[in-house]
Formats: C-alpha cells, structure tokens, sequence
C-alpha cells in the first residue's frame, strides 16, 4: 500500500500563527500534524509515502528525513492541492493508495473506514454533518460521490469531505486523466474537488464511507487552530 500526502501550499489565511512554517509541521502534542499522519499510515501498513512539497519544503525535508519520497510543486504559488496531486498520480495510478491533506488533524482509526471497505472504485471519507459555508461540502446518493464543493447550498449538503480518500488499483491513472483535463483547460487553481465531480460525470464509481463521528478537523484558519489544540488534540489522544 502506497500513500500520497500533499504539502505544498503557503498558508496564506493561517500566516499568524504559522509565520513562515509549512502548516503540516505544526506540532500537536509533541509531533507535527505530517508526522502523525505518517505514523498513522505506517500503522495500517502502508509502506511507500510520497510527500508532495513547494512553500518552504527543505523546513519538511529536515523533519521527515529520507523516510519518504519527495516531488516537488514548482509552481505551488499559483496552482492549489489538485495540481499537486497530478504531480504525483505518476507514481501510484495503478496501485492501491490513500490520498490525504497534510494539514489534517484526525484520529487514526479513520483510516481504517477506508481500508476496509469494498465497493467502489474511489472511496471519500466524509463526515456527516450540518456544514456551514467554508467546509467542502459534498452531495451524495445512498453510498454514492455525487458532487463536492464549497459551493454547495447547506441545504443540498449530505456533509464534509476530509480530504482522505483511497484509490483502488488503476482509479489513480482515472484521477490523473481528470486532473490533465482541467489544467489544459486553465484550472491551475481548481481544488481536487473538481476532479472527483468529473470522474462522477464519465463513469467513474466513487463511494463515501463515514468518519463515525471520530474527531478531525482540517486547520485552515486560526479558529481551525484553535480548536484543533484545545478541543480535537484533546479527544484524538484521550
């Protein structure tokens, strides 16, 4: 099993608290939140991690060492997590990976909803919920991927995607096709969101599996720190 940690953004609504620090090595506990989810991954035997980097990626490579493999975003500044992705799609379309947001605090068990399951061959990990505006909101049909954006009515919405999702073997080189679609289109900026919604549209049959209410949370703003030290911290490690 492979895994896929994108980590290049610059952390533009979080440059407060983060000064010039990547937000992935926030520490949390001791541990910077990528080197938890490594920990995690490594705990449900995923073997190979590539770590995609750009803003400030040597503070990155002088946490993680040579323990995983890196590729570079060059134009990180411009572009956002899905062209990040396509970069590196190259290395596992046709295998077995998990695809996963670096600035992701969450409980480890998570993971396993989406080890585990069977049907489809792109399974989200999605929380259901009552979303407010800036969650990346998804629709969903039964057990289907449907639609995601931050665009969503609240009234329309089924509940959050984390940012985790598991690509079954050959859906990669799928994702990847998508992505390269987008781009030549002039999408440098479009979210991995808008990927997944084409797949949808050509065939391809994504499912959603739940977070069973575990704690997580994405840490895109101050607040989002806040409380991923004061309430999540607190209920992933108790």
């Amino acid at each position: 099993m492979k895994a896929v940690i994108v980590a290049a953004g610059m952390s533009k609504r979080l440059r407060s608290i983060v000064n010039e620090l990547p937000k992935s090595l926030l520490d949390f506990g001791g541990k910077s939140l990528i080197e938890r989810s490594i920990d995690y991954l490594r705990s449900y035997g995923v073997d190979e991690i590539f770590v995609v980097v750009g803003y400030e990626y040597q503070q990155i490579v002088d946490v993680l060492g040579d323990s995983v493999t890196y590729i570079h975003n060059p134009w990180y500044a411009t572009t956002n997590n899905m062209a990040s992705l396509w970069f590196a799609l190259p290395h596992v379309m046709n295998d077995d990976f998990i695809y996963l947001h670096a600035d992701l605090l969450y409980h480890p068990k998570m993971l396993a909803n989406c080890f585990n399951a069977t049907e489809g061959e792109i399974i989200m990990l999605v929380e259901k919920k009552q979303c407010v505006l800036e969650d990346m909101k998804v629709e969903v049909d039964s057990n289907q991927f449907i639609y995601s954006s931050k665009e969503i009515p609240l009234d329309k919405a089924f509940g959050e995607w984390t940012g985790i999702t598991r690509f079954k073997p050959g859906s990669g080189s799928k994702m990847y096709g998508a992505i390269t679609s987008l781009l030549f289109d002039g999408q440098y900026d479009a979210y991995d969101t808008a990927a997944f919604s084409n797949l949808v549209k050509s065939g391809t049959d994504i499912r959603i599996v739940l977070t069973d209410d575990l704690p997580w949370i994405e840490i895109d703003f101050p607040d989002d720190y806040n409380e991923a030290k004061d309430v999540i911290l607190p209920a992933i490690d108790n």
